[in-house]
């Protein structure tokens, strides 16, 4: 049981660590399911809270989670886009990978605040879905230091860091300016 707490631990805090000691190739797959899922609790949080204050319907909120669905994955994939342009060392699947196990204390988060939003029927869409997304640049960074192999590598990576926090943050401005 220890072991698999401790597995969990290095997933959620550092990835990179996980992933490249292991040569299982399964793990490249979940790496795009693990920011899908995290998207989508995030999405039905922000759908239930809606739904609560009469904002929306139920087609609405699926639509929500459909987009959250999508857009976990769109998103990892852009990020590995733009940070392969820089981090030239890095397979472009082995970073995918690696930056969907960032979400991955994310997910525990968006979890544990769907669960409470339906338990006590309060708003957790920004208590604990934003604060769940914005915990994946933590071990983002870790990620992005360790596949950049420079000697800039700290300032190069703080500004990977700051571009890939923006493009976190866009996708759910679009969709709350967007749903009013």
């Amino acid at each position: 049981m220890n072991g698999k707490l401790a597995g969990l631990a290095i997933m959620c805090f550092n990835p990179s660590a996980l992933i490249k000691g292991s040569h299982n190739h399964k793990l490249k797959y979940i790496g795009l399911a693990v920011p899908a899922l995290t998207f989508l609790l995030y999405f039905w949080q922000y759908g239930a809270d809606r739904l609560r204050l009469q904002l929306t319907g139920n087609s609405d909120v699926a639509l929500l989670c459909l987009f959250g669905l999508i857009a976990g994955p769109v998103l990892t994939a852009l990020t590995a886009a733009i940070l392969k342009i820089f981090i030239r060392q890095t397979a472009f699947s082995d970073l995918v990978t690696d930056i969907g196990f960032t979400f991955s204390l994310p997910l525990l988060i968006n979890l544990v605040g769907l669960i409470l939003n339906a338990i006590f029927d309060i708003n957790t869409s920004v208590i604990f879905g934003l604060t769940g997304v914005l915990f994946s640049i933590i071990p983002l960074f870790d990620v992005i230091c360790a596949s950049i192999k420079t000697k800039r590598s700290f300032l190069t990576a703080l500004v990977l860091i700051t571009a890939a926090g923006a493009i976190y943050m866009i996708c759910p401005a679009l969709i709350f300016i967007l749903k009013g």
